[in-house]
């Protein structure tokens, strides 16, 4: 049994996260056994989730007439349930559905969507242990006013703090 670095509340030893403050638990020493052991929470980024250049991506959006939005919003969801997922949580919705959808209700759907991603980059943990920001109100009214690129560019930001994380630059 350890304790808690910031809190000091009792844990086992496998524990990682503090359940009562979240604080990420220094990582156990297993010797050679687990070589392969790369961080705290248990994820090694996929080297195909590389940040974007949020300014570079709003302009593509606006000279493809918002097609490049539309892969944007793809990758987008890709990556963030790909992340939620090798933490063991619930990925979002399908990415082709999402576009899917998206055109099919004329944007309606993208209001909802825009708020559930939100929500899902809010529970996502960093290599330090420390939730991304919560931009799920944000991301949704943006979305009701018709400026999912400004969404976009907030989602794609909390990608990117993910990343560097991790060193990934």
């Amino acid at each position: 049994m350890k304790k808690c670095i910031r809190c000091g509340c009792d844990l086992d030893d496998n524990i990682i996260f503090c359940p009562n403050c979240g604080a990420a638990q220094p990582e156990p020493d297993y010797g050679d056994a687990n070589q392969s052991y790369q961080n705290y929470s248990g994820y090694v980024p996929s080297y195909s989730i590389r940040p974007r250049n949020i300014v570079l991506c709003i302009i593509f959006t606006i000279i493809t007439f918002g097609i490049y939005g539309l892969y944007w919003i793809y990758k987008l969801a890709e990556e963030f349930n790909d992340i939620s997922e090798s933490q063991d949580r619930r990925p979002g919705t399908s990415p082709g559905l999402v576009i899917l959808f998206g055109i099919i209700t004329c944007g309606i759907y993208m209001i909802y969507f825009w708020y559930k991603i939100g929500k899902q980059a809010s529970k996502i943990q960093d290599a330090g242990g420390y939730f991304l920001d919560d931009m799920s109100i944000a991301c949704m009214i943006l979305s009701i006013f018709g400026l999912e690129i400004i969404s976009s560019a907030l989602m794609q930001n909390l990608l990117n703090q993910y990343l560097r994380g991790y060193g990934i630059n």
